[in-house]
């Protein structure tokens, strides 16, 4: 076979490898690149708002507003444990206005609830919350 011969047919074919070869790599850098760029830019985000929940975390006035589930029923009702950033409550003979009370002020506080147990007998609900902050 006489190479010389198709010696234009293999150049054009060896740009063209070549050019295909390129391109694949070009497009696997530019995806990494968009990747780490995007992966940073969650990153940035996440901080900020793991800052934003320090901040308001430490806010003076989230442990009044979390006294403040002491007071909205009669103190008969309710066993306080708050230790440091910890608080333990239980809240027996509720009724359902009261407990809607007590669950509204809860969910509109900055608190991690680790657990929410409420029972119903009858009319009267009994509750046991743990939560920190």
């Amino acid at each position: 076979m006489n190479l010389t011969r198709y010696k234009n047919e293999l150049i054009l074919l060896g740009s063209i490898v070549f050019l295909v070869i390129s391109y694949s790599y070009k497009h696997s850098i530019e995806q990494k690149a968009y990747e780490s760029t995007t992966k940073s830019q969650q990153e940035y985000k996440d901080i900020i708002k793991a800052y934003n929940l320090q901040t308001i975390w430490a806010n003076k006035k989230v442990v009044k507003r979390i006294k403040q589930l002491k007071m909205v029923v009669p103190s008969s009702k309710v066993e306080w444990s708050q230790k440091a950033k910890k608080l333990s409550a239980k809240y027996r003979g509720l009724n359902k206005d009261e407990l809607n009370i007590v669950l509204n002020k809860l969910l509109n506080l900055p608190v991690q609830i680790k657990t929410l147990n409420i029972k119903r007998s009858d009319q009267i609900y009994s509750m046991e919350l743990q939560c920190k902050w």
